[in-house]
Order: C-alpha cells, then sequence, then structure tokens
C-alpha cells in the first residue's frame, strides 16, 4: 500500500535487510502481532510519506539507522501485545 502511495511520487521505496530484519526483531520480542506490526511501520514511514514528495529522489532506502532513530522518536519499543 505505501508503496503505491509513493508511486504517486514516482519513487521506489526500499528497505535494507538490516532495517527489515530490526523491525521483525521488535515484534518477535514483544509479541506485538499483525495489528503492532502495523504501528511500527506506521512509525517508520510516517516522515517518509510527508518528506518525499519535496526530496526530489527517484528512490528512498530505508536503513537501519533510520529504523532505529525512528523507533526510538516514536518509543515503539514500548509496544506490547495485550
Amino acid at each position: 500500500m505505501l508503496q503505491k502511495l509513493m508511486d504517486y511520487d514516482q519513487v521506489e521505496l526500499d528497505f535494507t535487510p538490516e532495517a527489515l530484519g530490526a523491525v521483525a526483531d521488535l515484534a518477535v520480542e514483544r509479541n506485538i502481532g499483525a495489528r503492532g506490526l502495523r504501528a511500527v511501520m506506521e512509525g517508520l514511514l510516517t516522515n517518509i510519506m510527508f518528506d518525499i514528495p519535496s526530496m526530489k529522489v527517484e528512490k528512498y532506502e530505508l536503513t537501519l539507522d533510520y529504523a532505529r532513530q525512528q523507533m526510538e522518536k516514536a518509543n515503539i519499543s514500548r509496544l506490547q501485545n495485550a
């Protein structure tokens, strides 16, 4: 779905394997399930969705450093499955 939004701006969104691994590790550690994982991804990608149109790039790669920074900023690590 997000890639479809990026298509409007003709930007390819890519994740490094390390960034995807960090998100997956958090989901497993916290046992947060699909809804929690969606919340994590939304937290990571909210700024990107708003910033991409003004960046004038063709491809954006989400890195481990960016993922960690956004998870910390959004306090995503506090998520847990009820």
